[in-house]
C-alpha cells in the first residue's frame, strides 16, 4: 500500500505511536489537508461535530466567547496536537470554537473514519485516552486558576508554564500578549500593568514576546508554587 506524504508527519506524532502502518496509511488516505490562514475559523459552537483535526504545523486555539464578546481561551494547540475529540460522539455539536492563531496546516478526517481507526488498533485508542487524561488535568488547572488564584498568581504561573523545558531564563512567549490576556482571564491593559509590576520588582522583564526571568524563586513564589518569604515591595 502506497504511503501519502502526510503519513510520515502523522507517524512522528505521539498520538499515532505504536499504530500499525497499514492502519495509519488507511487513516491518512481518508483524511485531507487544509491550510488555514491566521484568524480564520476551523469550527464554531454551531457546527455539527463531524470532523477530527490534528495540527501539522502552526497554531490553533479553542475558546469560548460570551454574548458580550469576552473571550476565554481554553487550549492552544501546536504541531502534533489533536483537537475536536468530541467528534467521536455522534450527533453532537462542538462545545467550543476553534480558530487558527497563525497560518496553520491541519490534517482533518471524518469522525466515522477516526472511529473505524480506533476500533482497528488499540494503540490509537490508548493514545487518545492519554490525550483526554492530560486535557482533563489541564482543564482542572484552568478552573482552579480562574476561580481560586488572583491575577498575579495567574500571570506568574503562565510565565513559568511557557518557559521551555531546557530551563533557559531567556525565551519567547508562544502567543501574543493579547492572547495571553484571554488565557489568564484579564484585559490586555491589566496584563501589561502586571508585567511592569513584575519588572519593577526585579522578577521578570517582558517586552513583546521576549521574556527574561530575573528571579526564578520569586516568580515561583508569586505563582504560588513554593512558600512565600517576606519581601519588602
Amino acid at each position: 500500500m502506497s504511503r501519502p506524504s502526510v503519513f510520515y508527519e502523522l507517524r512522528a506524532m505521539p498520538l499515532f505511536s505504536g499504530l500499525d502502518d497499514n492502519n495509519l496509511v488507511s487513516l491518512a488516505t481518508q483524511g485531507r489537508i487544509a491550510l488555514i490562514e491566521a484568524g480564520s475559523l476551523v469550527a464554531t459552537e454551531q457546527d455539527p461535530a463531524d470532523d477530527f483535526h490534528v495540527v501539522l504545523s502552526g497554531k490553533a486555539k479553542l475558546y469560548k466567547r460570551s454574548p458580550g464578546g469576552k473571550e476565554q481561551i481554553v487550549y492552544v494547540f501546536e504541531a502534533g496536537e489533536p483537537f475536536c475529540l468530541c467528534a467521536m460522539q455522534t450527533g453532537e455539536r462542538y462545545p467550543l470554537s476553534a480558530e487558527a492563531m497563525e497560518r496553520t496546516r491541519l490534517f482533518t478526517v471524518s469522525a466515522l473514519s477516526f472511529a473505524d481507526a480506533l476500533e482497528s488498533d488499540p494503540h490509537l485508542a490508548f493514545n487518545v485516552i492519554k490525550v483526554l487524561s492530560r486535557r482533563l488535568k489541564e482543564a482542572m488547572a484552568l478552573i482552579e486558576s480562574l476561580s481560586l488564584k488572583d491575577l498575579s498568581e495567574r500571570v506568574a504561573a503562565f510565565l513559568i508554564q511557557a518557559r521551555p523545558s531546557s530551563g533557559d531564563s531567556t525565551y519567547s512567549l508562544p502567543v501574543s500578549q493579547r492572547e495571553i490576556a484571554k488565557i489568564v482571564g484579564v484585559t490586555p491593559e491589566a496584563l501589561s500593568r502586571h508585567f511592569k509590576k513584575f519588572a519593577d520588582m526585579g522578577v521578570v522583564a517582558v517586552s513583546g514576546r521576549a521574556v527574561v526571568i530575573l528571579n526564578q524563586k520569586r516568580l515561583e513564589e508569586l505563582a504560588g508554587t513554593i512558600e512565600k518569604e517576606d519581601h519588602a515591595e
